[in-house]
């Protein structure tokens, strides 16, 4: 059963106690365990921070908010810009967004230096208490939203606690620790890659480079299918794990800059031989 309006103020993390309040009064309920998917400003990770020594946490906020805009469709109901893209209008301080609709607008995304409530990325551990609590989504790993992966990756950490629940199915202390050591990598790895996609889309669209660099993403994508992978095709696309596809994509970075260094130095070197 689902209970609305029931807002989670402390859990006694031994007993798997948690303490209500409601629209009717204060509640205690009792379970075997308590599992907080209970957003960014978790009262059950809160209770871990209070009660567990050396629990480790560290919050970080982006100074950006955000507004959303309409770009309407045309007179004849169509897209007014290419439908099948991304658009990014990058000014280095602040940037919008644009995504087509079916009706032929555009929902766009203005993002700009902003004072008050603000994104926040959020790394703690652990993420459970013996075999009483467990974290899951936002609770355990906030990030902000320049990727749309936060949802995704709290589904990952459904898929993976439900694995390990039956992997150990008489022993949830042991199913909990193996649930933060596969997730705890690719929850950090996707913090990373949030912020990063927001400086990317902020900054670095606006180079000539940048984009000649996408453009050869997509060439060698095509031409080598399920051996050249993006790593927005990896993280969106696919359930290849997050730190692994920043850890591929540095990898075939790393490859296409020494092809290219190395046929600069054989151009290099023909240039000279040449004109010797």
């Amino acid at each position: 059963r689902v209970h609305f309006n029931h807002k989670c103020t402390d859990v006694d993390l031994a007993e798997a106690v948690c303490h209500l309040e409601t629209e009717t009064g204060n509640l205690t309920v009792r379970g075997d365990a308590v599992v907080g998917v209970d957003g960014a400003f978790s009262a059950v990770r809160a209770s871990m921070q209070r009660k567990i020594d050396n629990f480790q946490y560290d919050e970080s906020y982006l100074a950006y908010g955000y507004k959303e805009l309409t770009i309407p469709p045309a007179t004849d109901g169509s897209w007014r810009i290419e439908k099948n893209a991304l658009h990014i209008w990058p000014r280095k301080s602040f940037m919008m967004i644009a995504l087509p609709n079916p009706d032929g607008s555009f929902t766009c995304t203005l993002f700009w230096e902003f004072e008050g409530p603000r994104s926040v990325t959020i790394r703690c551990a652990p993420w459970s208490y013996k075999d009483k609590i467990a974290l899951v989504g936002d609770a355990a790993h906030a990030v902000v939203p320049f990727y749309g992966q936060g949802m995704n990756a709290a589904f990952e950490d459904c898929v993976v606690l439900d694995e390990c629940l039956e992997k150990f199915a008489n022993d949830r202390e042991s199913a909990f620790a193996e649930y933060f050591s596969r997730r705890k990598g690719n929850a950090d790895a996707l913090a990373d890659l949030a912020l990063g996609n927001f400086i990317e889309m902020r900054d670095k669209t606006a180079s000539r480079t940048f984009r000649a660099k996408k453009r050869l993403d997509h060439l060698l994508e095509a031409a080598l299918p399920g051996v050249y992978l993006p790593l927005y095709t990896m993280v969106t696309f696919s359930r290849i794990p997050y730190a692994q596809a920043a850890r591929r994509a540095r990898l075939q970075d790393r490859i296409i800059y020494s092809i290219f260094a190395a046929l600069t130095l054989v151009l290099l070197f023909v240039f000279i031989r040449i004109f010797r």
